[in-house]
């Protein structure tokens, strides 16, 4: 079992999984495709957070990892953290960067 919080998105060989069950190839199409144009409204300078309450690997053939990571923050709500850019940490509120990454990608799990 995964940690409370943690979700893997993995390309395998009987295609798109999410936590070890096929999920529709196309809506995971549309999410990644949301998630690369997706940048951050405002830097969250100085924020160091302990642990995230929300993280997402994605995994692929010929790719590398990525670890997704989400803070609650008092001052915007949330902040976000990518593996690709580990010392770059931005703002959201519950509509903005956090909503696509997370609140989106339950969705695919419920076939929506």
């Amino acid at each position: 079992n995964l940690p409370e919080g943690q979700q893997i998105l993995q390309k395998s060989i009987d295609g798109w999984q999410l936590n070890g069950s096929v999920i529709d190839s196309v809506a995971v199409k549309s999410y990644l495709s949301a998630l690369s144009t997706q940048s951050g409204n405002f830097f969250a300078d100085g924020f160091s957070g302990d642990q995230p309450f929300r993280s997402l690997r994605i995994r692929g053939n010929q790719m590398p990892e990525i670890l997704v990571s989400a803070y609650e923050d008092e001052e915007t709500g949330f902040v976000v953290q990518s593996s690709q850019y580990p010392q770059s940490f931005f703002g959201s509120d519950s509509t903005g960067v956090f909503k696509t990454i997370f609140l989106d990608f339950q969705g695919l799990s419920q076939g929506k």
